[in-house]
């Protein structure tokens, strides 16, 4: 009889919790802005514009590691979302370094990064050594949506010796400048 009562209990207490669940929406706008921020390390961004403008049936900003453009890719790229109306804007950090020494190589080495939006970006001012901001793995930029603009940051961290503590601390570093930069805007 006790088990009946408790299960009885227990439903109850579940059905009540789905309805409230449902109903109020703690911490959460009740309609939550149509703009989504994701992140994406998409080992190489050539030739994936127009997948980045399928992602998403609303408006969306991606921060992008390991995109592989060299300085001549990055002119690509952006011509690449033109090409394709994507309707897609592009900030990037230090081009990454070629693979090889051909003056027509796109592609480059396992670094960059960037953002990608529906809204307009800009670079913000950084204080990254000139040594750390050409690696290719920071960047700080802004967005302006829906006349506000929202500051971003993303790092693409050291993965070739991860585990030592030398290399953490060199992706702290470069980390603690994305902090700096966003109380500075």
């Amino acid at each position: 009889m006790r088990t009946q009562v408790v299960t009885r209990a227990f439903r109850a207490f579940c059905r009540l919790f789905t309805v409230f669940a449902i109903t109020f929406r703690l911490g959460e706008a009740a309609v939550p802005g149509p703009h989504v921020f994701a992140n994406a390390n998409t080992t190489g961004l050539m030739g994936k514009g127009a997948t980045l403008a399928a992602l998403t049936q609303h408006s969306a900003t991606y921060a992008v590691q390991e995109t592989h453009l060299t300085a001549q890719g990055i002119g690509r790229f952006k011509k690449e979302l033109t090409w394709q109306k994507t309707n897609l804007n592009m900030t990037h950090g230090a081009p990454a370094p070629p693979k090889n020494q051909s003056q027509k190589t796109l592609g480059g080495k396992h670094t960059g990064v960037a953002f990608v939006s529906h809204y307009p970006l800009r670079n913000l001012v950084h204080h990254w050594s000139d040594e750390d901001y050409s690696t290719g793995r920071c960047l700080a930029t802004a967005a302006y949506i829906n006349q506000r603009w929202v500051t971003m940051g993303t790092v693409y961290g050291f993965s070739e010796g991860a585990h030592s503590v030398e290399v953490q601390q060199h992706t702290d570093k470069l980390l603690q400048e994305i902090g700096r930069a966003s109380c500075r805007e």
